[in-house]
C-alpha cells in the first residue's frame, strides 16, 4: 500500500511537470495566453523616461474600436507616449502600441449610480469594477482613464465629493492588484469640482491620479439666457479654469490638456449675422428642460468631413472668420431649401498652435489628442501632407518652443544690473538727441524769414460754403 501510494505521488508529480511545460510562459506570467504575435508585446511598459523624449506626454485617444481602417498604423509614433482606447480595449491596438514601446490603456465612465462609500454595499459598483479589472488583466493594460465628468461639478459639496474619491480609490486599489504599475488617469472638467464650496480635494486626488486630463467637451455651458454655439475650447475659459486649479494648489506638471482634432457643426435655431467687422455671427440653440441641450443640434465633424463634405465652404478662405476672443475659426453655411443656417467651428493651424504653446508655457505635463482617428489617412493624396502637417504643428508648438533657461530668481537677481545698463544707455542717447535737436533749432532760427505773417495759415484756409 505504501509503495502504491509513492507510485501515485511520483506519477502525479511527473504529470504536473508535463502539464506545466505544455503551458506557454506568457500564460504562467500573466494568467492568460498572450494574443499578440510576439509574447514580448504583452509585457507592460514601465520605463516612463523612455516615453517622453521631449519631456512632454502625448496621449492619443483612439475611437476606432474594431474599426477595419486601423488608422493607428499611420500615426507618428515617434511623438506618442501612450494610447487610450475610448471605451472597450482593442487587442490589436494594444499589441501594436506595446510593439512601439508605448503604454496602452482604455477608459471607463463613472456615473452617479456607481458612487458608494463602501463598495460591498453596491452590487452595481462591484460588478462594474470586476469588469474593469478583468479587461485590464486580459488586455495587459498599462493605464486606465476614469471619466469623472458625470460626477464632478463646481457646486457639489464635500459629502458628494468624498463619495467620488472613495469610489476612485476603490478602482485604484483593484487596478494595483492587476499589476502594481497600472496607472490611473482622471478625466476632469475645465472648472474645479466643489469650487463654490471650497472643499479640500487636492491632496487626495493628487495621490489617486497620475495625471489629470482636462476635458475638451466640458466647456459648453448648461445654463444661460441663450445657448450660443462656440469654439470647443474657448481660450478665456481655458485660462480661467486652469488658473482656478492653480489657486487650489494643483500641480501643473500633472495636467494633460485635451486637444480636439475635430470640430462641430451647429444647427442654428436662431441666427443673427454680424453687424460690423468687429462683430461675430451668433448661432443660438434652443433649450431643453431649462438647460442648453447641444446634443440634438450639433454634429461632430472630423478633418475628413471638413475637407470632403464641407469642402466648398472649408476651402473658401473668404468665408472663414477668426474669433479673436475664442482664438478659433468658424464658417457659416446656409441651406437654400429651408433657409436654415449652420455654424461650423473647427481647428486650424493657429488655434491648435495656441493650445500647444499654452501647454508649454504653463509647464503642463502634455496633451491628449482627441482623437488620432479624426484624420483621414489616405495614401497618394494631399491628405498625406495634411496629416503630416497636423503632427508637425504639435511638434513645433510643444517641443520646439525655446524656454527661458533662467529661473525667476535669477531674473530678479540680474534685474538691477539690467536697469543700470538701461539708465546709462538712456543718458548717452538722450545727450546725443539733445545735441541734434539743439543744433537744428539754432540753424532754423538763424535763417531769414521772408514769409508774411499768417501766410501759412492762409494757404490752408478754405471757404465755408455755409456762410
Amino acid at each position: 500500500m505504501f509503495i502504491f501510494s509513492n507510485f501515485l505521488k511520483n506519477v502525479g508529480f511527473q504529470l504536473l511537470i508535463v502539464i506545466s511545460l505544455s503551458i506557454p510562459a506568457s500564460f504562467l506570467k500573466y494568467g492568460f495566453i498572450c494574443p499578440c504575435e510576439e509574447k514580448e508585446h504583452c509585457y507592460r511598459v514601465n520605463k516612463l523616461d523612455n516615453l517622453k523624449p521631449h519631456n512632454k506626454e502625448v496621449i492619443v485617444m483612439s475611437e476606432d474600436y474594431k474599426e477595419p481602417r486601423k488608422t493607428w498604423k499611420s500615426w507618428d509614433w515617434s511623438l506618442i507616449s501612450s494610447v487610450i482606447s475610448v471605451g472597450n480595449p482593442d487587442i490589436t491596438l494594444m499589441c501594436h502600441t506595446h510593439k512601439e514601446g508605448r503604454r496602452y490603456g482604455f477608459s471607463g465612465k463613472l456615473v452617479p449610480s456607481l458612487l458608494s462609500s463602501n463598495g460591498s454595499d453596491n452590487p452595481t459598483l462591484t460588478s462594474w469594477v470586476n469588469n474593469i479589472t478583468s479587461l485590464a488583466r486580459q488586455n495587459y493594460v498599462d493605464l486606465f482613464l476614469i471619466d469623472l465628468l458625470p460626477v464632478l461639478s463646481p457646486d457639489m459639496n464635500s459629502t458628494s465629493l468624498d463619495l467620488v474619491l472613495n469610489t476612485t480609490e476603490l478602482i485604484q486599489t483593484h487596478l494595483y492588484y492587476v499589476h502594481h504599475n497600472t496607472s490611473l488617469v482622471c478625466l476632469i472638467p475645465w472648472q474645479p469640482p466643489c469650487y463654490n464650496k471650497k472643499c479640500d480635494f487636492v491632496t487626495r486626488m493628487s495621490s489617486l491620479c497620475e495625471f489629470f486630463m482636462l476635458s475638451a467637451d466640458s466647456f459648453l455651458p448648461s445654463k444661460g439666457e441663450k445657448c450660443l454655439a462656440r469654439a470647443t475650447v474657448p481660450f478665456p475659459q481655458l485660462h480661467l479654469g486652469f488658473d482656478e486649479y492653480m489657486i487650489n494648489q494643483f500641480p501643473a506638471n500633472k495636467f494633460i490638456l485635451s486637444i480636439p482634432w475635430h470640430g462641430y457643426a451647429y444647427h442654428c435655431n436662431e441666427f443673427i449675422p454680424a453687424k460690423s467687422k468687429t462683430d461675430y455671427d451668433k448661432c443660438f440653440i434652443n433649450k431643453k428642460d431649462g438647460a442648453c441641450d447641444y446634443g440634438h443640434c450639433r454634429k461632430k465633424v472630423d478633418m475628413n468631413e471638413l475637407t470632403t463634405t464641407y469642402d466648398s465652404h472649408f476651402s473658401d478662405e473668404d468665408n472663414h472668420v477668426w474669433h479673436k476672443r475664442y482664438l478659433a475659426p468658424y464658417f457659416i453655411m446656409k441651406n437654400k431649401t429651408n433657409n436654415h443656417f449652420m455654424q461650423v467651428w473647427y481647428e486650424d493651424y493657429s488655434s491648435l498652435h495656441d493650445k500647444y504653446v499654452f501647454v508649454n508655457q504653463n509647464k503642463m505635463a502634455g496633451v491628449a489628442l482627441w482623437s488620432g482617428n479624426d484624420l483621414h489617412y489616405v495614401k497618394k493624396s494631399w491628405f498625406s501632407g495634411f496629416n503630416d502637417a497636423m503632427w508637425a504643428w504639435m511638434l513645433h508648438g510643444i517641443y520646439l518652443q525655446k524656454e527661458n533657461p533662467h529661473s525667476y530668481d535669477e531674473l530678479l537677481t540680474s534685474l538691477p544690473k539690467k536697469m543700470a545698463g538701461i539708465g546709462i544707455g538712456c543718458v548717452f542717447v538722450g545727450g546725443f538727441l539733445g545735441f541734434i535737436f539743439g543744433w537744428g533749432v539754432f540753424k532754423r532760427s538763424s535763417r531769414k524769414n521772408h514769409r508774411q505773417p499768417f501766410e501759412k495759415d492762409m494757404d490752408c484756409m478754405e471757404e465755408d460754403l455755409n456762410l
